[in-house]
Parts: C-alpha cells; sequence; structure tokens
C-alpha cells in the first residue's frame, strides 16, 4: 500500500500549489506521448515505481482570455515485481548490448500486477472554467515472454462554471446572466487497453463514454460550454535504438468523435543517452510543434513544447507554450527513464 499512499502524497502537494479550474481535453496537451496516461487508462501502474507528472499550458499567446491548462497526474504499481528487479538490476542500454538477455527476456518480464492512478485537470478560457478529476485502475499480464497487455478503466467527474458576475454585456436579455457563477458536473468514464513490448506500444481507448449536455439551460451559454463527447483514440509507437545512445521514437495518435471529424498526430523523439530528447510534433488541421526534455537525475525531469498554431487562428495568436516536470518517487532500481517505450 506504500504506492497507494505515495499517490495521495502527490495528490496532498498539487491541492497546496494549485487553485485553479480544470477540463478533459487532455489528448491537447503537446507532450502526452511522454504521460500517456492522459490518454489511456490502462498505462497505470506499467512502471515500477511512482511517475508523477504535472504541466502548464498557455495557448495562443496574444488573445485576450486564450485558454490556460494545467494538470497533475500520479500512478503507480501495486504487486509490479519485475523479474529483474533490484540495485543490481542493469541499465536499458546494458540490456540492449547483452543477446542473453534480449534473448530470455529477463530484465523485460513482468508479473501480473496492478496499476493505480488519479488525473486532475483545470481549464480556464475567458469566463468559463472547467475542473475534472479521475481515479485510474489498471491491470497488466504477460501474454508472452516479450509482449505484455494491460486493461484499463477510469472514472469521476467533470464540473464547469460561468462567473457572469464578471461578463460585460450591453443588454441582458437572458435572466441566467444576472451575476451569479453558474456550474454544472458532469460524470465521466473512459476504458482503454495497452499492449506493450521493450520497444513498441499499441493502445485503444474509448474516452468519455457517458455523454453529456451543456446543462446551463441557457441559450446564450449553449454555445460556449464543453459538453463531454465520446472520443475514440487509437495510438501506437516504436523506440528505434540506431545506436547505444542514440534512439528514435515515431508515433501517431488518431482519434475519432462519434460527431466530428477523424484527427490525426505524427509525432518523432530523439534521445540521446536516455537523458536528453528532441522532437517534433505535426496536429491535423491544428498545429506544429517542437518539443525538449532533460532528464535531470533518477528522480526529476523536466520539458518544454512550443506550437505553431496551423488554423486561421495563426494571424493573431503567437503559439503556444507548455511547461511539463516530472517527479519519480521510490525509485529504488534509480531508473534514468521510463524503462518502458515512452
Amino acid at each position: 500500500m506504500k504506492a497507494v499512499r505515495g499517490v495521495c502524497a502527490a495528490l496532498l502537494v498539487w491541492s497546496c500549489a494549485v487553485g485553479t479550474g480544470f477540463a478533459q481535453k487532455t489528448d491537447y496537451y503537446s507532450q502526452y506521448m511522454v504521460n500517456n496516461l492522459l490518454i489511456n487508462p490502462a498505462v497505470a501502474g506499467i512502471e515500477n515505481y511512482i511517475d508523477v507528472k504535472s504541466s502548464i499550458r498557455k495557448q495562443w499567446v496574444g488573445i485576450d482570455n486564450s485558454p490556460f491548462s494545467v494538470y497533475l497526474s500520479a500512478n503507480a504499481s501495486i504487486g509490479h515485481n519485475d523479474r529483474n528487479v533490484g540495485r543490481n538490476r542493469m541499465s536499458r542500454d546494458a540490456a540492449y548490448s547483452n543477446n542473453r538477455v534480449e534473448h530470455n527476456n529477463k530484465f523485460y518480464g513482468v508479473r501480473p500486477h496492478h496499476g493505480v492512478g488519479v488525473v486532475l485537470q483545470a481549464d480556464r478560457m475567458g469566463l468559463l472554467q472547467s475542473q475534472a478529476m479521475n481515479l485510474v485502475y489498471a491491470y497488466h499480464i504477460p501474454l508472452t515472454k516479450a509482449i505484455n497487455f494491460s486493461l484499463g478503466a477510469s472514472g469521476g467527474f467533470a464540473r464547469q462554471s460561468f462567473n457572469s458576475a464578471r461578463a460585460e454585456v450591453n443588454d441582458v436579455m437572458d435572466p441566467s446572466l444576472n451575476g451569479h457563477n453558474m456550474a454544472t458536473f458532469k460524470a465521466d468514464v473512459s476504458l482503454g487497453a495497452w499492449i506493450y513490448t521493450r520497444r513498441g506500444y499499441i493502445g485503444f481507448t474509448g474516452a468519455h463514454l457517458i455523454k453529456s449536455g451543456d446543462d446551463f439551460n441557457s441559450p446564450f451559454l449553449s454555445n460556449l460550454a464543453i459538453s463531454l463527447e465520446p472520443v475514440y483514440v487509437a495510438t501506437a509507437g516504436y523506440r528505434f535504438q540506431l545506436q547505444r545512445y542514440v534512439a528514435i521514437v515515431p508515433s501517431v495518435l488518431v482519434r475519432k468523435m462519434v460527431e466530428g471529424p477523424w484527427m490525426t498526430d505524427v509525432n518523432a523523439r530523439v534521445e540521446y543517452d536516455n537523458r536528453v530528447w528532441l522532437g517534433a510534433s505535426y496536429r491535423d488541421r491544428s498545429a506544429v510543434s517542437v518539443m525538449a526534455g532533460v532528464n535531470v537525475n533518477h528522480l526529476f525531469s523536466v520539458g518544454y513544447a512550443y506550437d505553431w498554431t496551423t488554423s486561421s487562428l495563426s494571424e493573431v495568436n503567437a503559439g503556444s507554450h507548455e511547461v511539463m516536470l516530472g517527479v519519480r518517487l521510490k525509485n529504488s532500481t534509480r531508473a534514468l527513464c521510463p524503462q518502458w517505450v515512452w
């Protein structure tokens, strides 16, 4: 239960540091590919330490009241019990260069285990604020010596509020715009599956499976409110080890809303010595991103992303900025980076 207490401790730190509201557009974070828990609950517990990440994103700089987003996620394994866990466990690079270890998969095999986690998110856009909290559970099993499989579920709520007291209107024709802070609550449920090896992964997610309307009961606000619509997401990535210290990790994400178009993200990251990485991403009809990150040590990592808008909004904004901080708690093996593809 130490893992559960660690997750709770991370939540306490977050609650003391962040006091704004949260939303559910998790895959809109540019660096989601280094925190796949944001898009798939089946990732919870994939590593043998408590993985905590937080990010702040300012979108469309230069536009008044443009979106501001922040999240905190934490997940941990229960009974992970890697076949080769221990302080003498060899590094990922050593395992790559050891044919016997690679053949027997003694480094990468896992036992059946549970994963638990939580994702907290907040968005603010003008007078609209949204908050969301989802608890996450996953179960991992080995299919073969090299292939693992997990199923996950997340459940929680999303809250959206409109502060009409700050609204500037010339003619109030809707009695709901009476200076009160209106709010609506919605249930939120997602399911996911994750297939992974030491080099690659494939994931499928059904997110926001309980459809809900805006619930503000106001024709003036219905076009502003964010309704929870089912979204289906598929993602895949593969790690190509070019040489001992250099690897490239291309990945792709495809998502489809029930009543929306297909959207595709194409990403690629180059890693050096498991410590420094550079990346780029193209989001269909939306943005081009460049990003970079550093694993400072076995405890901390940082990342930054900048987005150029490719839509019609490109003429009126100076792009988007995103900063991410990662912390690896209870990292007894002192792993410098995730031991499963990131």
